[in-house]
């Protein structure tokens, strides 16, 4: 582990005037993949507002002069509160993972690869200086129509990337960070000094301490492109398949020389080139530890004075895992605070090796190679959606079919139901094309545009509709929808633009959905869940000026993100000094509010619980916290993270 007093470990953080001190951090980057480090921190000053710092750029600095890595923060917590020192903890992460939102569903046409990485990028906010791609120099031919259902727009990237064999890595700089694709093993930049071998145990500079390969049996998982694009040989066709599998077991510049006739066939080509060479690095596995803080994947290293001199090469890191300490600024501290925050660390798994302890301050990593002269292709770990279940769609006029080249015999355009229409006035709209099962005996081949289908999806394969029969016929009772005023037969997705009104008339329960709000209206009664206030009023009357709040809800994410905490024991309390050790001093006075948590993590606050909450917080909003196990959060800070600007400024609540 390296020891050098010399190399301070920082964190600067764009507009933050608060002195803190980085005490520990861990980190993993890999190629493929988005960078995640957890810093540890403390600082003077208790009074840091750990929501405002969410989206900051910051810059984590470990080795020489510029050397670390440049990200933003995604989550920011106080860990404790002692005496003299406040312990917090920074999640330290790209701007690509801001892609990894919600999962949607869209359809997208005619886009190549990289054209559709593109428009991912460009869609969630990167700017163009934010990525690029570099020396790419395979074949991307524009795909006819990629599906994204249910998924994020970042498995969508990088699951795009896993099938056409391009990787992608990060560039690291003291103010920025930039996202850089390429399909060529020549892009990967060069460690700047070759690292030694450490041969001398008491030699504490900066070198490899281990490398070695791994070996192990491996299952034989089957490409899921190569599945779909190779099919099962029968037994006639067995000696052409046998040939055909001793050509790509040649070299693979062999057959370089002889050029497709046409692109289709040059592009499956290309993907076999690469099937083989992504089997190849998943079963090769070197692996090393050193103390070197230069390492990031994505690049060449020089390895030099190792026992073993096949290993003297140059190798491509594909993978660092980071860890660094430096407990030495706790000196002076109240035991007490030294012990509370060493306890809330969390454990790193960088030893260098068994008989080597992990000391108060240093610096290792855990690192994972590939041979340079082995081209990296990444691991399909992000599979294509499965579709298994029938699906309604509407067709669509043939008419809006916009290149004629995609008018294809036996295929109709369809919209799903949860497409939503473009909106664009000077855009034509674009729609899925699909199958007809049977197209020449199929009475669905004949029917008029408008008309309601069912859609099925060859192999459960999103990209692959078929048209496959018609919804059996609604009863003559069926619910009534108007769009200002005019009936809406069927719809399959009502978009309202500013100004437009919606009415439904139906004698059915009606559910109405939002991202955070759920309307549920009966014959019987109307029930509201979620994050919102209300306003309630008379046909007749004016609108009232109180409003009230929905229940509070608990979820693993901020923002009302991620799974509910059902299950969960909370307590709200009134106290002038955060943590949990300060629950036993409270008296029963204290304890405002409490209870347990349903599946869905509301907590239960009834209509008067919640305005009596108002009340309280209004009287004191910097003393109010909401406790659930391993949690104590100010209320205000829920707010913060919780609810809108517009939901806050109608009940007059802000940061303090």
């Amino acid at each position: 582990m390296c020891k050098d007093p010399q190399m301070p470990m920082t964190l600067a953080i764009a507009d933050c005037q608060m002195d803190l001190h980085v005490i520990s951090f861990t980190g993993l980057d890999a190629l493929n993949d988005v960078y995640r480090f957890n810093i540890d921190l403390v600082g003077t000053q208790a009074s840091l507002d750990t929501a405002s710092l969410i989206g900051r750029s910051a810059f984590l600095s470990f080795g020489l002069a510029g050397q670390g890595v440049h990200g933003l923060i995604h989550h920011a917590l106080e860990v404790y509160v002692g005496s003299r020192l406040t312990h917090y903890r920074l999640v330290l992460m790209p701007a690509l993972q801001n892609l990894a939102g919600q999962p949607r569903r869209c359809a997208y046409h005619d886009m190549s690869a990289p054209q559709l990485i593109a428009h991912l990028l460009e869609r969630d906010g990167l700017p163009t200086a934010a990525y690029r791609f570099d020396q790419m120099t395979g074949l991307y031919p524009r795909r006819p129509l990629c599906i994204q259902y249910d998924e994020t727009d970042l498995h969508l990237l990088q699951r795009l990337c896993e099938e056409e064999g391009i990787h992608f890595r990060f560039e690291q700089a003291p103010d920025s960070h930039t996202l850089v694709f390429s399909d060529d093993p020549a892009s990967f930049t060069e460690h700047r000094l070759p690292t030694r071998f450490r041969r001398d145990p008491h030699d504490r500079s900066t070198a490899l301490v281990h490398l070695a390969e791994r070996r192990s049996i491996h299952s034989g998982q089957q490409d899921p492109f190569w599945q779909a694009t190779h099919s099962t040989p029968s037994s006639g066709s067995k000696a052409r398949t046998e040939r055909e599998a001793q050509a790509l077991r040649e070299p693979l510049e062999a057959s370089s020389g002889q050029r497709p006739t046409d692109q289709a066939t040059a592009h499956r080509q290309q993907r076999s080139v690469r099937h083989l060479e992504r089997l190849r690095c998943e079963r090769r596995d070197f692996q090393g530890v050193s103390d070197q803080p230069g390492l990031r994947s994505g690049e060449i290293m020089h390895v030099l004075d190792h026992p073993e001199p096949l290993l003297n090469d140059q190798w491509l890191l594909i993978e660092v895992r980071h860890a660094g300490r430096q407990l030495q600024i706790l000196e002076g501290v109240d035991p007490n605070d030294i012990a509370a925050i060493i306890s809330a660390l969390p454990e790193t798994e960088n030893d260098p090796l068994p008989d080597e302890s992990v000391s108060a301050a240093g610096y290792t990593n855990r690192f994972k190679v590939l041979p340079w002269a082995m081209p990296f292709r990444p691991a399909l770990r992000h599979p294509k959606p499965r579709i298994n279940q029938l699906q309604e769609a509407t067709l669509m006029p043939q008419e809006l079919i916009v290149d004629a080249q995609n008018s294809l015999p036996g295929h109709r355009p369809i919209r799903f139901d949860w497409q939503k229409a473009s909106g664009l006035e000077n855009e034509p709209e674009q729609w899925p094309l699909a199958q007809v099962m049977c197209a020449a005996a199929n009475p669905v081949a004949r029917l008029q545009a408008g008309t309601r289908v069912i859609v099925a999806h060859l192999n459960s394969d999103p990209d692959r509709p078929v048209i496959c029969g018609v919804p059996r016929a609604l009863p003559a009772n069926r619910p009534r929808i108007r769009l200002e005023g005019i009936d809406v037969k069927s719809p399959v997705y009502v978009h309202l633009r500013s100004g437009q009104h919606l009415h439904i008339e139906s004698d059915k329960v009606i559910n109405v959905k939002g991202a955070q709000t759920e309307l549920h209206l009966t014959p019987e009664m109307i029930s509201v869940r979620g994050n919102t206030t209300l306003d309630t009023f008379a046909p007749d009357a004016p609108p009232r000026k109180t409003l009230t709040i929905s229940d509070l809800r608990l979820t693993k994410l901020p923002g009302l993100r991620g799974a509910p905490l059902g299950a969960r024991i909370w307590y709200i309390v009134r106290m002038r000094k955060p943590g949990l050790h300060h629950l036993a001093r409270l008296a029963p006075r204290h304890f405002l509010f409490e209870g347990t948590t349903d599946d869905l993590g509301y907590l239960g606050l009834s209509e008067a619980d919640r305005q009596q909450l108002i009340r309280e917080y209004h009287k004191t909003p910097q003393e109010l916290w909401l406790i659930h196990p391993g949690e104590c959060m100010a209320l205000h800070t829920y707010f913060q993270q919780n609810w809108t600007q517009q939901q806050r400024d109608a009940l007059n609540i802000s940061s303090p």
